[in-house]
């Protein structure tokens, strides 16, 4: 049975859609079967892979019941991707009177779950109807965090959040933790960002970090991973070392779990 796994933070620009790609590149590396679900209106993870915009089969219409995951499936670099559109930006409105509108997801995931080791997910920056129906068809949730107070601010209320729609929805997610971005060890701020969250959270920080690499950047705007970009340039990236090491802690995490 594979795992979901929803990426998800209030705020925007903490390098969730980033992470979601090279989490995502890592696991597939590691030859294991990986669907990654783009739930932004923004659709900011179909660029990081290079897909186009406006194409027929996405996840809104999906979710409108015009087509299935296997029907509206793009593969790039061995991973499953579906596509999102401008047009999910309506989803509030549109879905709002559904019968379990937040099962939604939940729902047309269950055909393909058992057929992906890994189904990664994400979250628009918000805590509305999309990212409430990744919640309820989440086994996981991981929270990236920019190494700066003010991405601090709503952490604490995300997580009491997600443990109020686990026990109104009866879900069965669970935190397999939190990890910072856009570190530098050479800013005092980044430090006493994550002495406070290690304080707070306790274990539920993870020991690795993202450190700030430019080539992450440069990788997302040409439509690849980290780990593809290292291999075109032949160098060994901050970046690549960082979100191998995450992902293998995150994999710990979620087998210690089970």
């Amino acid at each position: 049975m594979g795992h979901i796994i929803a990426v998800t933070n209030y705020k925007g620009g903490v390098g969730k859609t980033t992470s979601t790609i090279n989490i995502a590149a890592h696991l597939a590396k590691k030859k294991n079967k990986v669907l990654v679900i783009d739930l932004d209106p923004q659709a900011n993870l179909s660029h990081g892979f290079g897909i186009e915009d406006d194409l027929e089969k996405n996840i809104y219409t999906i979710f409108r019941g015009e087509y299935t995951v296997k029907d509206s499936i793009i593969t790039k670099s061995k991973i499953d991707i579906v596509p999102s559109t401008l047009d999910l930006s309506v989803a509030d409105a549109e879905f709002n009177t559904r019968t379990m509108r937040e099962f939604m997801l939940k729902k047309i995931l269950a055909p393909v779950k058992d057929e992906y080791d890994y189904i990664l997910i994400d979250c628009p920056p918000n805590l509305a109807l999309l990212t409430i129906n990744a919640i309820v068809a989440a086994d996981f949730y991981v929270i990236p965090l920019q190494a700066e107070f003010f991405a601090l601010k709503g952490l604490a209320k995300l997580v009491n959040a997600v443990k109020m729609i686990k026990e109104e929805t009866q879900s069965n997610i669970e935190l397999a933790g939190i990890f910072l971005t856009r570190f530098n060890q050479r800013k005092t701020l980044s430090k006493d960002v994550l002495s406070f969250v290690q304080e707070s959270m306790g274990d539920k920080i993870y020991e690795c970090y993202v450190r700030e690499n430019v080539a992450i950047a440069e990788a997302q705007s040409m439509g690849i991973s980290i780990f593809e970009y290292d291999k075109q340039t032949e160098k060994t990236s901050n970046g690549a070392e960082d979100y191998k090491e995450l992902t293998e802690e995150i994999l710990k995490k979620i087998k210690k779990a089970h």
